[in-house]
């Protein structure tokens, strides 16, 4: 980050010139974490993680839900606004389906960024 020294290595995927994910740019991952914990509520459950822009589909998300027991959340980053589509797909095999975004300074171009946690599945 600009103006601090950091002792821990930093992990960047890239694709080409652009930046796709970097540990020293983690709130997203943090608001992710946060937003699937609280959307299942009180109830101990599954929480599986996983990325957007791997090509999801209805049968993408059934092969998914069953990795879940009853009451278990999917939660899923991405680095675009999720559609209304989407949204409405995930709630075709999950109950609950919410978008967030998460605003934060993005060290990597020095200015406000955003990305997108989706959450689906938990108590209804």
């Amino acid at each position: 980050m600009p103006g601090s020294a950091r002792s821990d290595p930093v992990y960047e995927v890239k694709l080409d010139d652009e930046m796709l994910m970097s540990s020293a740019v983690n709130e997203s991952e943090k608001a992710l974490a946060r937003l699937a914990l609280e959307q299942r509520g009180d109830e101990p459950c599954d929480v599986l993680i996983g990325g957007l822009g791997l090509g999801y589909t209805a049968a993408g998300f059934r092969g998914l839900s069953e990795h879940l027991r009853p009451g278990g959340v999917l939660g899923i980053w991405s680095a675009t606004e999720p559609s209304h589509r989407f949204l409405d797909l995930l709630g075709s095999v999950l109950p609950n389906p919410r978008s967030h975004e998460i605003s934060f300074l993005n060290p990597h171009v020095g200015e406000a960024d955003s990305n997108w946690v989706v959450v689906a599945g938990g108590t209804p």
